[in-house]
Parts: C-alpha cells; sequence; structure tokens
C-alpha cells in the first residue's frame, strides 16, 4: 500500500511540476530531461537556439548581422545567386557590419558559422 501511495504522490508531484511548466513556457523555451520515470528526478535546462537575422533586408549592400541566443559569429560567407563566393569574413562577435555595396542588386545566400555551437545557418537577403 506504501508502494502504491508514494507512486500516485510521484505522479500527482510530476502532473503539478508540468502544469507549472507549460504555464512558464510560454515565454521561455526549455527541455526537460527525465532520468527514471519511478523517482529519479526531473532536470530543466533553458534552450538558448542560435538565431541570425539580416537587417535591413532587403537593403542596398551596407546591413548588419545580428545573433541571438548562444554563440558567436565565427565566420561569414556570402553568395550570389550562381553560388559564386563575393564576400568572406572572419568573425568573434555576436554581430557583424557588412558593407557589399560594390556588388549587383539581386539575391544574395548568407551562411554565418557558429563559433560556440559549430552550428552554420543560412539567410536569404536582397540588395536593392
Amino acid at each position: 500500500m506504501k508502494a502504491f501511495l508514494l507512486k500516485t504522490s510521484l505522479a500527482s508531484l510530476l502532473a503539478v511540476f508540468a502544469l507549472s511548466i507549460a504555464v512558464f513556457s510560454e515565454t521561455t523555451n526549455f527541455r526537460l530531461a527525465f532520468n527514471n520515470s519511478e523517482s529519479e528526478g526531473i532536470a530543466a535546462a533553458p534552450l538558448e537556439e542560435f538565431t541570425v537575422n539580416v537587417y535591413p533586408n532587403p537593403n542596398n549592400g551596407k546591413f548588419d548581422i545580428l545573433t541571438s541566443g548562444k554563440g558567436e559569429i565565427k565566420e561569414v560567407i556570402i553568395y550570389n545567386i550562381i553560388g559564386e563566393k563575393v564576400f568572406h569574413q572572419l568573425f568573434d562577435d555576436v554581430s557583424l557590419k557588412a558593407d557589399i555595396s560594390n556588388l549587383d542588386k539581386g539575391l544574395y545566400m548568407m551562411q554565418v558559422f557558429n563559433k560556440t555551437q559549430n552550428k552554420i545557418l543560412t539567410k536569404r537577403f536582397y540588395i536593392e
């Protein structure tokens, strides 16, 4: 009987915890890790997804590359629409001001390499 009560109260505790996390999750991203469904415990770790934004977009060839989340920019490579590399810069920060106003108007693809998470993100932007 005691084992049943322990499991029931643990299940109730998990349900209350899950409900409070659901309310909390409306403003914060997070990840849950369950070690053991019986009684080992619960761990919560915030997710800090690395994102990149180009501002303004479209632009005149002068723009800012802004990141959010965990990580710094390691390298930026920009390609024109036919795949030619037109810009390459090593960097060590969370933002970068780029000036490629000498290039033609059109669509460009940018690869941003994240130093911390070792990720590559691709963004499209337009020069008008």
